[in-house]
């Protein structure tokens, strides 16, 4: 309401038209976190290094959730400078692992706070004031769900910051020193709110009169598909040449340059070309094909 009201009064007492962006705010979030070598296999005629990542939080505590029943939870993505090597986007039983495989020295680590898909909740069959009591479970947990704080409502996702890890191990097979190692997840700083607001027009009586704003996400470091014309930019070039204004009408999908994008024919095409044509022909595509910022795989 706060956060409305300066806005309302910024609008209102606005001589000139103002825009700004600012990094979409997540707060910290604290993780044990683990890398361990569990040594070699062979995938498709190639012997692989392989990996275990795993992780403990406390997300979902405070307001008593049950750890593999509450209604968010961490996912991830592993990439190498070339490919995606594993991932855990959600399961109906919750892990707080995963394992990759590859022969690269380096990877990168992307967490994001998101809905869990699978969380069941019982809803009480009456919700007469006879049902419903302070012992009551089911409907406490309701409660609970209502009384989450804005930043924990996830209306858009929540992303950290990326985190780079050196394959190194030690005689214990530990990686880079991930052995319950404390990681505070920060917020990405790249993911972005974008508001433009008109200025405010006066009444003859003379009374402020609140001018149009608008409002969007952008990811700056991201290839951006505009889904109106099919060019491809970063989002930090589509911020640049277009400005805050233009951007926030604008309908956005991510390419992603190490995921693969079929055409309505069949045709498979990797983002990285995609990429690099900087222009596609929308009509060959279904409008699905490509993701939008709130359901994308981070990078």
């Amino acid at each position: 309401m706060l956060l409305f009201s300066s806005e309302l009064l910024l609008a209102q007492s606005a001589t000139k038209n103002i825009s700004w962006y600012q990094p979409h705010y997540v707060p910290p979030n604290e993780v044990k976190l683990s890398v361990i070598y569990e040594g070699t296999l062979n995938y498709k005629n190639t012997e692989l290094k392989s990996y275990s990542i795993s992780w403990q939080d406390t997300i979902g505590v405070k307001k008593g959730f049950s750890p593999q029943n509450r209604p968010y939870e961490l996912k991830m993505i592993v990439r190498s400078a070339d490919t995606i090597v594993g991932s855990y986007t959600g399961l109906s039983t919750q892990l707080r692992s995963c394992n990759f495989i590859t022969n690269a020295k380096e990877v990168t680590i992307h967490f994001w706070l998101d809905k869990n898909q699978f969380y069941t909740k019982k809803v009480p069959r009456k919700l007469d004031s006879d049902s419903i009591k302070a012992k009551d479970k089911d409907f406490i947990a309701i409660e609970v769900i209502n009384a989450l704080e804005f930043s924990e409502m996830f209306k858009t996702r929540s992303e950290y910051d990326a985190i780079k890890i050196n394959l190194n191990k030690t005689n214990q097979n530990i990686i880079d020193g991930y052995d319950h190692k404390t990681v505070i997840l920060e917020l990405n700083p790249n993911i972005v709110w974008l508001d433009y607001i008109n200025k405010g027009a006066l009444n003859p009586d003379p009374m402020p009169r609140m001018g149009p704003t608008y409002k969007n996400v952008m990811a700056l470091n991201r290839y951006l598909l505009n889904r109106e014309t099919g060019k491809i930019k970063k989002g930090k070039h589509w911020l640049l040449f277009n400005g805050v204004r233009k951007c926030c009408e604008i309908d956005f999908a991510i390419i992603d340059p190490q995921l693969e994008y079929k055409d309505k024919a069949g045709n498979t095409f990797s983002g990285k070309s995609l990429v690099k044509s900087k222009k596609i022909d929308l009509n060959s595509f279904h409008y699905n094909e490509f993701k939008s910022i709130y359901n994308c795989l981070p990078y």
